[in-house]
Formats: structure tokens, C-alpha cells, sequence
């Protein structure tokens, strides 16, 4: 039980992730001012950074592999807090260290521009998605019939979501290619959701309880950074700080009450089973 509840956190904390991107992509491309099209792409890049070692992590975790790749989890998680501190100092003190420019494109008003350090963001968008398949085509055929199915659809959905939010890499180096692939990104959702319904892959309401909080923590995060005095910026820091402790103890409670009823679910199907040997 400890493990699927690891899987849970883990992948509903990547379709968090996922959300923030999406979201911050839809603003940037909608975006009527520069200063509004920055804003928004250091917000998507905090879901971009994050969804990928989120997302292996939750599949070594699926297969039971994270004591063999802890070292490797831990250097993409090290990658991962470098380039969200980057983001943050470009987003906070208008720097320039982790994305360059962010300029017209084609016909999109506003597209972003990476910076030489973006090449660390490269490795995670290309190894880690190919790691993660290899992983899982590895595991197929050793898993039961449960867990393979459970795998198909993972497999699926990753390739509709990698894919498709990965065709942005080529027009932020330069290239006139169009980024078609980001209307792929949805298919992940479906493929997903029929997978928790079909299979119980991941509690639906584990899901929507790390959404809302995560968007409420973001809301409270953005309101922060545009203090205007320091009795604001603090009192606003405190009320975010008061929030992301609520938000902690939400998540957790609705994770303790989704793992009682598992097992009280586990129990009975153990009873039953045994009532009929009777």
C-alpha cells in the first residue's frame, strides 16, 4: 500500500505539472504584452521542469525499481532545482540566465528564446521521456495482467504528452517549425483518465484534491510576487506559508481516507473469497 500511495502522489503531482504547463502555454500564445508573455512562460516553465522528473520518478516507483535508480533519479532531481532556482531569478529580478529572449514567431505573437543553460532543460526533455519508455517496454512482459494493462495505457498517454509537448523544443531553437504537436497533449488526459476509471490506476479524487490545492498554492505564489511594499510581500508570504500547510494536510487526510477504504475493500474481497472455500 505504501508504494501505490508513492505512485499516486507522484503522478498526480505530474498531471499537476502538466495543467501548469498547459496553462501558462495557452497564456503566453494569448499573451497582448511582452511583460504578460514573460510572466506566463517562467510560469510553464516551473510545470515544464517539474513534469519530467515527476513522471519518472512515479514509473521507477510503478515498477518497483527506485533502490536501482535512486543516483540517477537523484541527479535529474539536482538538474531539475538548478533550473527552477534559474527561472525563478530570471522571473523575479528580470534576468536573462535560463530564458534568453522571448520575441515574435511565425504567426504567434510571442514565443520564448533558451538560453545556453536551456541545454540542461534539452536533457530532460529528450533522455527522460526515453528513459521512461525503455523502462516500461523492459518491465511489460514481466508484470501480471493487471499491472500490464495499467502499463499500456501509461505508455500510451506518455507518448501522446512527451511528443506532443516536445514539438515546442525546435522553434525555441530558431527553427520555422510549427508546434502542431501541442494539440497531442490532451490525448494524455484521456488515455489517463480511462485508465484510472478502467483499471484504478490513480484515485480521481486524489487528482482533483492536488489540482485545486496546486492551484491555489500558484494563485497565492503569484499574488506574493507582485507585492507592492514590504508589509505586503510579508504578509502575503505568511498567508501563502498558512496555505501550504492547509494544503499539505488536505492532501494527506484525503490520501489516509483513500487507503482506508482500499483496504476495507481488500478485506472484504478476502472474506468473500474465503466465505466461498467454506
Amino acid at each position: 500500500r505504501g508504494k501505490n500511495s508513492h505512485f499516486n502522489i507522484l503522478y498526480g503531482l505530474t498531471n499537476v505539472a502538466i495543467v501548469i504547463w498547459a496553462l501558462g502555454r495557452y497564456k503566453v500564445l494569448g499573451a497582448d504584452t511582452i511583460e504578460n508573455a514573460k510572466f506566463w512562460t517562467h510560469i510553464l516553465y516551473y510545470g515544464s521542469i517539474l513534469v519530467h522528473i515527476l513522471f519518472i520518478h512515479a514509473i521507477i516507483v510503478f515498477l518497483n525499481k527506485e533502490r536501482e535508480r535512486k543516483y540517477y533519479l537523484i541527479f535529474f532531481y539536482l538538474n531539475a532545482v538548478f533550473l527552477i532556482i534559474l527561472n525563478t531569478i530570471d522571473f523575479v529580478f528580470d534576468q536573462q540566465l535560463f530564458i534568453k529572449t522571448i520575441e515574435p514567431f511565425m504567426f504567434f505573437s510571442w514565443f520564448e528564446r533558451g538560453s545556453t543553460i536551456y541545454n540542461l532543460h534539452l536533457l530532460n526533455e529528450l533522455v527522460i521521456p526515453t528513459w521512461a519508455l525503455f523502462e516500461m517496454l523492459i518491465a511489460y512482459n514481466k508484470v501480471d495482467t493487471l499491472k500490464k494493462s495499467q502499463l499500456k495505457l501509461i505508455i500510451i498517454s506518455s507518448v501522446f504528452g512527451f511528443i506532443g509537448g516536445n514539438t515546442v523544443v525546435l522553434p525555441i531553437y530558431g527553427y520555422n517549425v510549427v508546434p502542431i504537436g501541442v494539440w497531442f497533449v490532451p490525448l494524455n488526459f484521456l488515455v489517463m483518465t480511462y485508465a484510472i476509471f478502467r483499471y484504478g490506476l490513480i484515485s480521481f479524487r486524489i487528482i482533483l484534491t492536488e489540482l485545486f490545492s496546486f492551484a491555489l498554492i500558484i494563485t497565492f505564489l503569484v499574488q506574493t510576487t507582485f507585492a507592492e511594499t514590504i508589509e505586503e510581500l510579508a504578509f502575503r508570504s505568511l498567508f501563502l506559508i498558512i496555505t501550504t500547510v492547509f494544503v499539505y494536510l488536505l492532501i494527506k487526510s484525503v490520501y489516509k481516507e483513500v487507503e482506508a477504504r482500499q483496504e476495507i475493500e481488500r478485506l472484504a474481497k478476502d472474506l468473500s473469497t474465503a466465505n466461498e472455500r467454506l
